[in-house]
């Protein structure tokens, strides 16, 4: 849904927060969910969990929050996802393992930025850059890839190194 609502058009986007500050909110509101859970037994992720709303009995502040989830989603790319969710924040600590994902041919790459223009990812532009060895989550959405005319994008497995 998030995605959907940012890829509607005429509605000026906005540039993502910078990823140190959306993780830190995210690590923060993960911490807390732990203390609530191993500390008091309250699940405090049930009160802002979006997909509670599959229940057959939504409460008024989980409609309230798919509602300000929604809204932003028009103007930032996923910001569930990149603000809160519990799950964002542990694939984002696996992906350093994993062995597929979006890897830069960096001899294809003309820095033309095409990827980072059209793709509304916020991990690109440190994957293109190579500055950072802490990317922001890639959710695999193939958006630079597909928009990557050099074909210096790919998703898969890194090149074996001989």
């Amino acid at each position: 849904m998030q995605e959907l609502l940012y890829l509607i058009p005429g509605i000026k986007k906005l540039k993502n927060l910078p990823f140190w500050i959306t993780n830190t909110v995210r690590a923060a509101l993960f911490a807390v969910f732990l203390v609530g859970l191993l500390a008091f037994g309250v699940m405090t992720y049930d009160y802002i969990n979006g997909f509670e709303m599959f229940h057959w009995e939504p409460t008024a502040h989980l409609v309230t929050v798919i509602l300000v989830i929604a809204a932003a989603s028009l103007f930032y790319y996923r910001p569930y996802c990149y603000l809160v969710c519990p799950i964002g924040l542990l694939s984002w600590v696996l992906e350093r393992a994993a062995l597929l994902g979006v890897r830069i041919d960096k001899g294809r790459c003309k820095d033309c930025s095409a990827c980072l223009k059209l793709s509304p990812c916020p991990s690109i532009e440190k994957l293109v850059k190579g500055d950072s060895p802490w990317l922001p989550d890639c959710t695999s959405c193939g958006y630079c890839v597909a928009k990557c005319p050099k074909r210096a994008l790919r998703f898969g497995l890194p090149k074996p190194i001989l």
